[in-house]
């Protein structure tokens, strides 16, 4: 009778405990609700198993993806190998950006600061005095006569019929939300009525329209010949940028260090003509490399992208691991880049031709692992692919491949070059025109040398 008691006392504790667990179950996907659309069974966002065995060939002839795990792997040592080769003399060196302290620890330093010649502040400044003002109200209509993009801006309601003053009321609605004006300071400054604003940006400026618009211009503007002189359209890079919210939202997560209540991330994908081709609303507190796929694969633009560049928070070893099999190439600036864990493909012997590189290589892959599970792989990424506005939960995405992070690595310790690329392209979600793309980044404040903490030697 006491036990009983003793039971009946405490179960409020027990059902606490349960639901606690069962929610970590729910996110993970470990436990999953038949029809729920943010809970159901994580397979269901995959391609069958019955249907995937006709589309595997196409899906690896379209990414370059080898069909058999082993073939994978060898073509990834190659490339380690590679890369190794080309580290092991820049660490013999004492004077490189990378290097090995006296304990045998690697030290990677920052960039030095680049010395623009003399006349390239005073030529910049003469074509900028070159360039007319233009007001903005009269580029934006100029653009749409280039582009029509207020086409498709269509009625919520089907509604075909076009007022003779519908134009203007977009017109004026864009530049509202896009200066952050709102409806009632356009209403003042243009003297149309803040009701028609507000009815015209209701049912006329949606997410769905609003990016049909913004495709039509990215395509134009892909395909100018000016637009050429920045890239081909194959690079892009994203970043978040973070702003405070008001009034209640789903989305809006309290973050001290950047908010003092609520706030939302803006997610942008820029491309290397500086054209902006994606833009999505995330919530603050989860990692940006969640959703560094969703832009690129549902991308709707003729933007060729092929590479991809991102800063710390966009990249992990999952994501990783989903560009390679999607035949894409992930260039990431990460900081504190010598404290990574390194990967290796075999033991720790067959890098004895790399004294200084291959003690590096601290950890061994699980090759055994992932060629057992090498078409649930495969049929993950084409599942990425087909469906690219469904996000696959955290724990289907295996994190396969870490050689990926390792050559990485190689490349980014082994040539300036490379590095300065990826800090100017890492930087091109929050940047705006206004500096030419493949120019080398400025002067920073020092970042403090970061050791990276070898395996004991011997190590499997």
């Amino acid at each position: 009778m006491l036990a009983a008691n003793r039971v009946a006392d405490y179960r409020h504790y027990w059902e606490l405990s349960l639901l606690y667990r069962l929610q970590a179950a729910l996110r993970s996907g470990d436990v999953w609700v038949r029809g729920s659309r943010r809970y159901d069974d994580p397979a269901s966002y995959l391609i069958g198993a019955k249907s995937w065995p006709p589309q595997r060939q196409e899906f690896c002839a379209l990414t370059g993806t080898s069909r058999y795990a082993r073939d994978q792997l060898a073509r990834l040592g190659g490339e380690l190998t590679g890369a190794l080769g080309a580290l092991e003399p820049v660490l013999a060196g004492s004077n490189g950006q990378a290097r090995l302290d006296d304990v045998g620890h690697l030290v990677v330093s920052p960039l030095p600061a680049e010395q623009l010649p003399a006349g390239v502040t005073a030529l910049r400044d003469t074509a900028a005095g070159l360039l007319p003002r233009v007001d903005l109200a009269s580029l934006l209509i100029e653009v749409d006569g280039w582009t029509g993009f207020t086409d498709t801006l269509t009625h919520a309601g089907g509604a075909s019929s076009r007022a003779p003053e519908l134009r203007r009321n977009l017109y004026a609605a864009i530049l509202a939300q896009a200066c952050n004006l709102g409806v009632g300071a356009m209403a003042d400054a243009s003297g149309i009525s803040e009701d028609s604003l507000a009815w015209t940006s209701q049912w006329y400026l949606r997410e769905q329209t609003l990016r049909e618009a913004n495709t039509v211009l990215v395509n134009r503007h892909h395909r100018e010949p000016l637009a050429a002189l920045w890239g081909g359209g194959t690079l892009s890079s994203s970043d978040g940028q973070r702003f405070p919210q008001r009034g209640e939202s789903l989305t809006a997560r309290a973050l001290w260090r950047y908010f003092l209540d609520e706030g939302t991330t803006t997610y942008t994908h820029v491309a290397d003509q500086h054209s902006t081709y994606g833009t999505k609303v995330i919530s603050s507190t989860v990692r940006e490399a969640t959703y560094v796929l969703d832009e690129i694969l549902g991308n709707p633009t003729d933007l060729p992208i092929a590479e991809h560049a991102v800063d710390t928070h966009g990249q992990t070893f999952a994501a990783f691991a989903a560009f390679d099999l999607l035949g894409l190439h992930l260039s990431p600036r990460i900081r504190d880049l010598a404290s990574l864990q390194l990967y290796r493909l075999g033991p720790a012997a067959e890098l004895a031709a790399y004294p200084h590189a291959g003690p590096l290589l601290t950890r061994r892959l699980q090759t055994e692992l992932i060629e057992s599970q090498w078409d649930e792989l495969l049929r993950l990424a084409g599942s990425l692919q087909v469906r690219p506005r469904h996000r696959i939960p955290a724990h289907r995405q295996a994190p396969s491949r870490r050689t990926a992070n390792t050559l990485t690595a190689g490349d980014y310790r082994a040539g300036n070059r490379y590095r300065s690329g990826l800090a100017i392209s890492a930087d091109r979600g929050t940047r705006r025109p206004g500096s030419p793309w493949r120019r080398r980044r400025r002067a920073r404040t020092p970042a403090r040398e970061q050791p990276h903490r070898s395996a004991r030697p011997g190590a499997p």
